[in-house]
């Protein structure tokens, strides 16, 4: 099973608008539930996510239970990493580097990011560091699926 870290970005943008299947970043959360693909997360990274979805504009476009269901849902279904191998001053921030730590403690293959300086990264310990929707014809292509 092809395993995979979503940036709380992509999450985040996917659980917005997950209603519309042209979001490469919903595309990419269907794709975990449908079984595509194992998701892998981490406390940091939860954390993260939580608050992002407490902004404004994503208060505007989730209530505080969809937002606690989709957080469940991580939790339950996503393979949770609890010891982070320490990544420092590979990303441009300390969260990316938690982002990083995730992806690779959880033998990710890929690291999907909106983040454009996390992007840069490109390839890191094994990690391919990809947009969603770059991945997602990477996940097309891939003749595993």
């Amino acid at each position: 099973m092809i395993r995979v870290v979503a940036d709380t970005n992509v999450i985040a943008s996917g659980l917005a608008g997950y209603a519309n299947d042209e979001s490469p970043s919903s595309r990419v959360l269907q794709a975990w539930r449908h079984g595509k693909l194992d998701l892998v997360t981490s406390a940091p990274l939860l954390a993260e996510l939580a608050r992002t979805l407490a902004k404004p504009y994503f208060a505007r476009q989730l209530s505080r239970d969809q937002v606690n269901q989709a957080l469940d849902l991580l939790r339950r279904r996503s393979r949770f990493v609890h010891d982070l191998e320490h990544v420092h001053g590979i990303a441009t921030t300390p969260e990316d580097d938690l982002t990083l730590a995730t992806a690779v403690s959880g033998k990710a293959t890929h690291l999907i990011t909106g983040d454009r300086q996390l992007r840069n990264v490109r390839d890191y310990r094994g990690v391919v560091v990809l947009l969603p929707r770059e991945f997602l014809n990477w996940l097309e292509a891939d003749t595993r699926v």
